[in-house]
């Protein structure tokens, strides 16, 4: 962001950005630096305004027909992921069989201590969103 205001010549600099974006731009860096992702975030869609949701064209299997109706593009991508998913492997069991098999680390199959866990409590930053278990840091 910085580089926004600065480095560039002063020509460009002084008709392409006012005092006022390049305060802007110094405090979504700011923002961004302290990774204060929430005011960043708040900050950037000011700017840009909110996200815009649609649906993307897409081309047909053929590439000659572009798809613009939702249920078209869903059945398309259907059929893309069953062609790259269902695919036969070309990987052998045999060579699967000859790689050297690692020692288990059975530790990692404890639960966390108590100290552990008061340790990760307090590095959780609250207004987060939660993490994949759906469960927010204030539980």
């Amino acid at each position: 962001m910085q580089s926004l205001c600065f480095g560039v010549p002063t020509a460009i600099s002084a008709s392409s950005f006012s005092d006022n974006d390049c305060a802007l731009a110094e405090e979504i860096q700011g923002y961004a630096d302290r990774n204060e992702m929430k005011n960043f975030f708040k900050a950037i869609q000011a700017i840009y305004g909110p996200c815009i949701k649609g649906t993307a064209p897409l081309l047909s299997s053929e590439g000659t027909t572009l798809l613009t109706e939702k249920s078209q593009i869903l059945k398309r991508w259907a059929e893309h992921f069953r062609s790259v998913l269902n695919c036969s492997s070309a990987i052998s069991d045999a060579a699967i069989d000859r790689l050297p098999q690692a020692d288990m680390n059975n530790d990692l199959y404890l639960p966390p201590s108590l100290p552990e866990t008061i340790r990760a409590l307090q590095q959780l930053s609250s207004g987060k969103t939660p993490g994949s278990g759906a469960i927010p840091p204030e539980v």
